[in-house]
């Protein structure tokens, strides 16, 4: 039986016919099979917060698998952390395995088949993100996919502390999102300094500038939102931040200004969000003067944001 050690925090002892079937009833299906079956258990740790999914895994040598089988393809993509804190494993997907000692963690993403294994006991962390809470898209997961991350150089120097410690007191996660905050902007940063030490030349300006970009989307309702505090985020001086638009003709605020407008004509376009006030949707953006973003508006579309709207609906 489960044992609550807090609220949302289960923790679980496994034979291993008990895990095949609870893996195979996952909303990401897998199997599992290990070389002693009748001595096997694992003792799984599990809590959720704020969409991110934490499990810390005791267990004797095993292996995972995810076939295309299992997957569905409607499902919406995840990256997965896998950190190891004893033992030894690995973790292979498409045409690589990163091999991990202590202290080293991988990524791969759940939408393609893996496999993971360890051959000895083992003490695991595993960190399951919705792919679209992180500032990187599926090709640039893909491209770090089952590489081995070191926790002793680097960034992986000042994460691997932070997420091993944060295995053993899981129960801190349910202090509130704050805590999953952290987590995603920590493993955000060393995986975008990842995929730059992978990166070369334009390449790698193009990788920086997508995921200033993305971050920009995702925190468009917030009417503070300014090429300081994007700065800040990323660790660039505001002189780089703004060559980096320059270069592809734009200035950082116009940039902000003119997504915030798009978003917000599409909603303005979208019939299931009719029952919402133009107001309300403009707040949504970060748009915090009515007066002002129907100036704007009207200015980029040649409507106001209510006759945009009819003639919108009237065109079917």
């Amino acid at each position: 039986m489960p044992e609550l050690a807090t609220p949302g925090l289960r923790s679980v002892t496994y034979t291993l016919p008990q895990l095949a079937s609870r893996l195979a009833e996952h909303p990401a299906p897998m199997r599992i099979s290990a070389p002693e079956p009748s001595g096997y258990a694992a003792r799984i740790r599990h809590c959720v917060c704020d969409g991110i999914e934490f499990t810390e895994i005791v267990a004797a040598p095993h292996e995972t698998a995810r076939e295309w089988a299992e997957v569905d393809p409607d499902a919406a993509p995840r990256l997965v952390l896998a950190l190891v804190l004893a033992g030894s494993g690995y973790v292979r997907q498409r045409s690589r395995t990163a091999q991990l000692m202590v202290g080293d963690l991988a990524v791969f993403e759940s939408q393609t088949p893996y496999r993971t294994g360890f051959h000895e006991d083992s003490r695991a962390l595993v960190v399951s993100f919705p792919m679209d809470s992180l500032e990187f898209t599926r090709d640039d997961i893909t491209s770090i996919a089952a590489v081995t991350v070191s926790g002793r150089s680097g960034v992986g120097a000042l994460v691997v502390p932070f997420l091993s410690q944060l295995a053993t007191n899981l129960e801190l996660l349910g202090v509130g999102p704050r805590a999953a905050m952290s987590v995603r902007h920590l493993v955000g940063t060393l995986l975008g300094a990842h995929l730059l030490q992978r990166a070369h030349g334009r390449s790698r300006s193009d990788l920086m500038f997508r995921q200033v970009c993305s971050w920009i989307e995702r925190h468009l309702d917030d009417p503070a939102l300014t090429p300081d505090g994007i700065a800040t985020e990323f660790y660039l001086s505001k002189r780089r931040l703004y060559a980096m638009f320059q270069k592809r003709g734009v200035s950082v605020a116009g940039w902000i200004r003119q997504l915030r407008l798009s978003k917000c004509a599409q909603d303005l376009r979208d019939p299931t969000q009719a029952h919402l006030a133009v107001a309300e949707i403009s707040r949504r953006y970060g748009f915090a003067d009515p007066a002002h973003f129907s100036r704007s508006f009207k200015l980029r579309y040649g409507e106001s944001p209510a006759r945009y709207r009819d003639l919108s609906r009237s065109r079917g």
